[in-house]
């Protein structure tokens, strides 16, 4: 076994039943990531992180700020097309301690009526 498959994370997938049009819940996961990304555990400051910021659009940045005002780049957008599918380009290997991140986000219109 090499290290590489011993520390490898497995994929982890969540749904989410949420009561809204799926433009808004892309809205509010890209527009409003600071609100809810877990800073102290999740980032490159940790407990020193104040916000974390995804720009929108290709190439857009995905950062965190720190208490000093220091800006950590996580990556840049390589995908967006909302509000259907964005790849996040997650914390840097060399900032984080094997802290599993979130890689892609997938948002989807499901109907829960009775068939």
């Amino acid at each position: 076994m090499t290290v590489a498959e011993d520390t490898a994370v497995a994929p982890v997938e969540v749904t989410i039943i949420i009561d809204r049009p799926v433009a808004a819940v892309f809205a509010l996961f890209t527009a409003r990531i600071a609100e809810w990304w877990p800073l102290a555990t999740h980032s490159v400051a940790e407990a020193e992180a104040v916000t974390c910021v995804l720009e929108s659009g290709i190439n857009g940045r995905m950062f965190e700020r720190d208490r000093s005002g220091a800006e950590h780049d996580w990556g840049r957008i390589t995908l967006w097309e909302p509000p259907a599918a964005l790849p996040l380009p997650g914390i840097p290997e060399e900032g984080r301690k094997q802290l599993p991140v979130c890689r892609s986000l997938s948002i989807r219109r499901i109907s829960t009526a009775a068939a």
